[in-house]
């Protein structure tokens, strides 16, 4: 007997047809009636953390027009919203700067939850797309913090995730750097000269110098945070792509000018290393 798609769906495992469901829901269903049950049980396990508004009757989470309340952790670094939070905006009109603006409001009612301190001043758009996400990059006192952004996504409207690698603490750290960026390109120069064994005048730099602040991401381990420069060098006076040259990315602190790392961008087969 031929099996239709419904029949061939009972064979698979229940997990999966949970999943199904939900992705079937956050796309049908309206905001007014998020996922529950054994979905909600079955998206928690898949996904992970979620922070939802306490009823004041029940323990359950319910539609309170507020996003979450008693959050289970400071500064999560995945953050689903269960759609618990009203619209921000009118997904059919919004153009990107009303979507960043509303973005903004809703991490300034919520920043002690991401231990923001003024997110307008401390978050830079990357870039938007009218109802569907928006990315910010962090910077501190004018300074970009590398390899930190906050990522909010919707559905409608609706916040319903937010990815985090926003790091707090950073007021203290002196963001006058010591060398310029011409200063630090010689020392990067200097020092891949000689680990590389190759003559100074084949190394040249490749683009301006990048300044910003490093710290240690969730996954590394601890480490104070510094003010560096990133840079590209490119060896035989080859002015090319990562792809098509040899060369190496430096980071070099604007401080001391200490090499805090480097990184060849294609293996020097054809060359000693010490």
């Amino acid at each position: 007997m031929k099996r239709g798609p419904l029949s061939r769906r009972g064979t698979a495992p229940a997990l999966f047809v949970l999943l199904v469901c939900s992705l079937e829901c956050a796309l049908t269903c309206q905001a007014a009636n998020p996922p529950t049950g054994a979905v909600v049980v079955a998206i928690r396990t898949a996904t992970g953390n979620y922070l939802t508004a306490a009823g004041s009757n029940s323990g359950q989470g319910q539609q309170t027009g507020e996003c979450f309340s008693e959050p289970k952790e400071s500064n999560p670094a995945s953050l689903f919203l269960q759609w618990k939070c009203g619209p921000l905006f009118d997904p059919k009109t919004a153009t990107a700067d009303v979507v960043t603006q509303a973005t903004l409001d809703f991490l300034t009612k919520y920043a002690d939850l991401w231990q923001l301190k003024d997110p307008a001043k401390e978050l830079k758009r990357r870039y938007a797309q009218p109802n569907w996400d928006v990315e910010f990059q962090q910077w501190n006192g004018g300074v970009r913090v590398f390899d930190t952004d906050i990522h909010v996504s919707f559905i409608r409207g609706i916040p319903s995730w937010v990815r985090s690698d926003y790091i707090p603490g950073l007021d203290s750290l002196n963001k006058s750097p010591k060398l310029s960026g011409a200063q630090a390109i010689e020392v990067a120069r200097k020092h891949l000269a000689a680990s590389a064994n190759m003559p100074l005048e084949e190394i040249r730099s490749d683009g301006k110098p990048m300044l910003g602040i490093s710290a240690a991401q969730r996954d590394e381990p601890a480490r104070s945070p510094r003010l560096i420069y990133r840079l590209k060098l490119m060896f035989s006076g080859r002015i090319t792509p990562p792809s098509n040259g040899y060369g190496a990315e430096c980071q070099i602190d604007a401080h001391t000018g200490e090499v805090v790392n480097e990184s060849y961008l294609r293996p020097l087969t054809a060359r000693p290393i010490r």
